[in-house]
């Protein structure tokens, strides 16, 4: 019998989970010119609730846990949670789901960059689970899906005249 999925809500900030993306060893070694000691994932960091955020903390994760205050853009703890793009013999992993409310592909290719962006502050619906490694001393929430359930609206600068420049 299969273990019952772990699932979370939360604030979604900095998705990154439509395409893999560097990760800090990877972009430190590109700057140094030295590509390839990192990896590529799918991130996001879900800022939640003190009780889901002790979920994680049952489950042993360790790595990407910020308590709440320790992010400038929410007041909420965050979790980190990651899948990487390869396994660890390099072969490509599967990217993660990313659904809308109606459980349809959110990424769909008749849709605009712009209508595919999620963003900060988005509420979602994001299934993990733990992954340990180094010998036991670490474990992570690893990304399985993501149920985009409401986008947060996002502030746009008013357009002005030239009339209505100040100076």
């Amino acid at each position: 019998m299969a273990n019952k999925p772990l699932i979370v809500e939360g604030e979604l900030y900095y998705a990154k989970v439509n395409e893999a993306v560097p990760d800090l060893k990877e972009k430190q070694g590109a700057e140094q010119g030295q590509p390839g000691l990192g990896k590529y994932q799918w991130e996001l960091n879900l800022a939640v609730s003190e009780e889901v955020f002790q979920q994680f903390k049952d489950a042993g994760v360790n790595v990407g846990m910020k308590k709440a205050g320790e992010r400038t853009y929410t007041a909420k703890p965050v979790v980190t949670i990651t899948k990487w793009a390869t396994d660890y013999n390099g072969n490509p992993n599967k990217a993660p789901y990313v659904w809308d409310i109606d459980k349809k592909d959110y990424f769909d290719p008749d849709k605009t960059e712009e209508e595919e962006y999620i963003p900060n502050g988005s509420l979602a619906r994001v299934q993990w689970h733990p992954h340990t490694y180094t010998k036991g001393k670490f474990t992570r929430a690893m990304l399985d899906a993501v149920q985009i359930m409401q986008l947060a609206q996002t502030s746009t600068a008013p357009d002005i005249t030239e009339d209505e420049v100040g100076f």
